[in-house]
């Protein structure tokens, strides 16, 4: 404890010394060199592409094809529209969604007697909010120029809905209907 402090081991020095040790072997001016040139051959797009390309987990789907059951019908018409069912309870309409109203005919229909249905599927989701056959006493009213009522089966109860679209649309489908 009464020596001086050897000038070759002080604190400082040691420290710098292992400090240069320890990182002399994992960069030497070399390979750096070396790591300027490599890098500045590539773009950053090119650099962003291959770094997104090796840290992805995005798993990868095979497409699945979507089967309807509406794939032996024939499409009668088809148009975009809204559909409202009509709530008894609150004496109101209740919208149901938006999508594709189709009317299709069964292949097993005859000329003089067709089996057709009205299927509407919702956009995106594709739910299907309305699947009902045609008969002959359903009711078909234009209420206005944009509205067609209709009366259908719905789990085995007669219930009111209003299909709603452009004046255009709503032609096709009361005239389809009729």
């Amino acid at each position: 404890s009464d020596k001086a402090p050897d000038s070759e081991f002080s604190p400082a020095k040691d420290s710098t010394k292992k400090a240069d040790l320890l990182f002399s072997s994992s960069v030497s001016p070399a390979s750096a060199k070396a790591e300027d040139d490599k890098t500045s051959s590539k773009t950053l797009s090119e650099s962003a592409a291959e770094y997104t390309e090796s840290h992805s987990n995005k798993r990868k789907y095979d497409e699945v094809e979507v089967v309807t059951g509406e794939e032996e019908e024939s499409n009668v018409l088809q148009a975009n529209v809204k559909l409202y069912i009509f709530d008894t309870d609150k004496k109101n309409w209740v919208e149901r969604g938006r999508g594709t109203l189709r009317l299709n005919d069964d292949p097993t229909s005859t000329v003089g007697h067709l089996r057709s249905r009205l299927v509407m599927r919702t956009v995106g989701s594709l739910r299907v909010v309305l699947n009902t056959k045609l008969f002959p006493n359903m009711i078909c009213e234009k209420a206005n120029e944009k509205n067609v009522r209709i009366s259908a089966m719905e789990e085995n109860d007669l219930k009111v809905f209003l299909i709603s679209g452009s004046p255009k649309d709503a032609d096709k489908i009361y005239t389809a209907l009729e």
